[in-house]
């Protein structure tokens, strides 16, 4: 598997970021040419902020050099926001990390 498949099915790995919605009011679909769309639903007013940490950190897996709309991801207060499905979203990838 590709690192580019691996990063898709990071996100789709994240139960919150199914919420994930376009400005159109689409569903966002996980894949790499919609990663501006997951940014700025991150960092918009309808995404929850366990929603805002998990793009933020999709995010970051692809890219820790591009200033992302929704911002820095940290892991601390990530977790005390994301129930236990996000927790094991992050540490399915912890124990086998992977950049794309």
């Amino acid at each position: 598997m590709s690192g580019r498949d691996e990063w898709v099915r990071l996100w789709a790995s994240f139960p919150v970021l199914e919420y994930a919605i376009a400005p159109d009011g689409a569903p966002i679909t996980p894949a790499v040419e919609n990663m501006h769309l997951l940014d700025e639903w991150g960092a918009g007013p309808i995404a929850s902020a366990s929603g805002e940490y998990a793009a933020a950190f999709v995010l970051s897996v692809w890219s820790t050099h591009q200033p992302w709309k929704c911002g820095e991801f940290n892991v601390v207060r990530a977790f005390t926001v994301w129930d236990a499905r996000q927790r094991a979203a992050f540490t399915d990838w912890a124990i086998a990390p992977f950049r794309p």
